[in-house]
């Protein structure tokens, strides 16, 4: 009976054993990818007023206008540069109308045909800007903001992101990803990890 036990017992030690190396070899490992660069246009969704000209216009045929005031106006803040404004799905270039200290105000061109309405909702359309492409999943969410992890060299680094435009199942940000990788894993491990890297940051 006592050697049936003490088989018994190494049995079980060499199962637990086992299962720990299984354990331990099925332990997730980091990945890296090298995020893509790409080009970015923004829109911002936004309200733009008619625009009402202090004279009468006249048409080509030098008749007084049906549409004079289908002109529409947007005020922005003066480091906004929008290039161009989207209604109704047709893009119209801007025109700068009027520039104050804190904003500026844009207006289109004529628009041939009638605007029933004294403010519309428009999009503006902001230059092509650089950013790096990253898939979902190695994005991290902590405590209001987002963060992926880079190999940089050979070190592990929290970086701070921003992102401009979410396309599918990737994101497009605007930090300069040039020569790093992005760390890929499940979102548990990455959230362990990102927030073992903060915490050393935080003691340095």
């Amino acid at each position: 009976m006592k050697k049936l036990t003490k088989y018994l017992a190494l049995f079980l030690v060499g199962t637990a054993l086992v299962l720990g190396i299984i354990k331990l070899s099925h332990k997730e490992q980091l990945h890296f990818i090298t995020p893509s660069l790409v080009q970015t246009t923004i829109t911002i969704p936004t309200i733009a007023y008619k625009h009402k000209p202090p004279h009468k216009e006249l048409d080509q045929k030098g008749r007084i206008s049906l549409f004079s005031h289908n002109y529409l106006v947007v005020k922005v803040p003066k480091s906004s540069h929008p290039t161009a404004l989207i209604y109704q799905n047709q893009s119209f270039p801007l025109i700068k109308l009027k520039e104050k200290k804190h904003f500026i105000l844009y207006k289109t061109p004529f628009i041939p045909r009638e605007i029933d309405k004294s403010s519309v909702k428009v999009q503006l359309l902001y230059e092509k800007k650089v950013g790096y492409k990253i898939p979902q999943e190695a994005l991290i969410f902590y405590k209001g903001k987002h963060y992926v992890i880079v190999k940089k060299g050979d070190k592990l680094l929290p970086l701070l992101v921003t992102i401009q435009k979410k396309e599918n199942n990737s994101y497009i940000v605007k930090q300069n990803l040039a020569n790093l990788q992005i760390a890929l894993i499940s979102q548990e491990q990455l959230d362990k990890e990102l927030q073992k890297l903060l915490v050393k940051k935080e003691k340095r």
